[in-house]
């Protein structure tokens, strides 16, 4: 689970005041929707965090900075940052910038950082500390500049130290790649070898499994229970739950061939890639059973392999007509339905994931919107945390959220993004904030200046 994300000099965040841009969630004293909170050691965590701001201040960087720092710990710094720093201010160039998050695994609470300049791709420094009640513990920290290397807690026996010092010796001054990724990537089995250096391979999952960035065009849904294919399953009863018309999901029998003359040359070639993979497991165990489904923008096909045999259905959702049952492709149904697919695992997860989702209410309407989020936090026992960026201002009801999971981004005269919270307001839980955000009581809001006023109107 996430308790905070910290991070400055990306894109349109600079500093604020002096200090890193703090996404927290950690609860508040707020007692309302007490439920709407996963309680994790002294603390209680939020379950969600919704984020809002006019178009263009800076939502989607926040996502960004997010996702960037997600991708530097899996693939390696990026190549082409040089452009990523805050560009509203030329000192900022040669500044470094800072990406932190705190992170509880298995109920102990990790920090990890790293700063960058941004400007030539270069690492600076990075870190992890684990912390709990009785204060903080350096597990590692290295300065590259300085070359220097440190470390604390149980990787400071002899025997792990050791281990590391043989692997990272020359691993001090590369500012081209983080410990993390190296540790996970090229020194895997030293991992392996020795139980107190798990906590890399522990921390380097969480970035891959359990942080997901979705964005408005992101298919995130991987359809397990289409695979599975109950049909009482869940999947079917949250479609019904958000009135999209479909009643249960067939399999209709295709052959390879048929699949094949529906696809453009771009998907077919993902198509065999990803039946030649299955194939070669198979052949590899002939026990072996591979189920994979393939989506295209029109349709979505089900491939049953063994080592012999091959067999593939297209999946059709069926609709209650005038005369009985009508079966729809994937192409028939409403871009709000495609929408609501793309984004079921969301709820039907029952792994402790975080979900971090731009623009959640696209294609949507503020009804399902509103269900969307209700059905999350309400969701008993689920230890996920849906973070999201939203215009969607009905869920500005303190009846569905809690104050401190609501937050505004503003960008102020000189184009840098200001991330705070609806804490900062201390509003009654009687008050009706929707139409206060309307107003602008709470900024996050379009100020529109018109060129050409309306009749009795002052330009802007």
């Amino acid at each position: 689970m996430l308790k905070q994300f910290n991070f400055k000099n990306f894109l349109s965040f600079d500093e604020d005041e002096g200090r890193t841009n703090e996404l927290s969630l950690i609860g508040s004293r707020v007692r309302r929707h007490p439920e709407q909170t996963i309680k994790a050691g002294d603390v209680s965590l939020l379950k969600a965090a919704l984020i809002y701001g006019a178009n263009g201040s800076g939502k989607s960087n926040l996502i960004k900075a997010i996702q960037f720092m997600k991708a530097c710990v899996l693939r390696g710094v990026p190549a082409d940052t040089a452009g990523l720093y805050d560009r509203t201010s030329r000192r900022n160039q040669n500044m470094p910038s800072y990406f932190e998050m705190e992170i509880l695994l298995d109920g102990i609470c990790y920090c990890y950082g790293f700063e960058l300049l941004l400007a030539s791709g270069s690492v600076l420094c990075e870190w992890l500390i684990r912390k709990n009640t009785s204060g903080e513990t350096v597990l590692f920290e290295r300065s590259t500049d300085k070359g220097t290397f440190r470390v604390g807690g149980e990787l400071e026996q002899s025997n792990t130290k050791d281990t590391l010092g043989k692997y990272l010796e020359d691993f001090q001054t590369d500012q081209d790649i983080l410990l993390l990724h190296v540790m996970n990537r090229t020194l895997k089995s030293v991992l392996k070898r020795n139980e107190k250096l798990r906590v890399f391979e522990d921390l380097f999952l969480w970035y891959a499994r359990d942080l997901n960035v979705i964005w408005p065009e992101t298919s995130f849904t991987n359809y397990f229970q289409l695979i599975e294919h109950n049909p009482t399953s869940a999947l079917e009863s949250w479609l019904q739950a958000f009135d999209t018309g479909i009643t249960r999901i067939d399999h209709r029998k295709v052959t390879y061939d048929q699949i094949s003359s529906r696809l453009r040359p771009e998907e077919a070639q993902v198509f065999r890639k990803a039946l030649d993979e299955s194939r070669t497991r198979c052949h590899k165990d002939p026990a072996m059973k591979a189920q994979a489904l393939f989506r295209t923008r029109n349709d979505m096909y089900l491939c049953h392999l063994t080592a012999e045999t091959e067999k593939f259905v297209q999946l059709v959702f069926v609709h209650q007509g005038k005369e009985g049952d009508v079966e729809f492709t994937l192409a028939d149904e409403s871009e709000g339905t495609i929408r609501i697919l793309d984004l079921l695992d969301v709820l039907l997860s029952e792994e402790e994931k975080v979900f971090v989702i731009d623009e959640l209410d696209r294609c949507l309407h503020p009804n399902l919107v509103y269900r969307f989020v209700k059905l999350f936090l309400r969701k008993s026992g689920c230890r996920s945390q849906l973070i999201c960026t939203t215009h969607e201002s009905a869920l500005l009801d303190f009846d569905l959220v809690r104050r401190d999971e609501i937050w505004f981004i503003n960008k102020n005269r000189e184009g840098n993004s200001h991330l705070y919270s609806m804490e900062e307001y201390n509003e009654r839980f009687d008050k009706v904030i929707e139409k206060a955000y309307r107003e602008g009581r709470y900024g996050g809001v379009p100020v529109f200046h018109s060129v050409f006023p309306f009749e009795g109107e002052e330009p802007g």
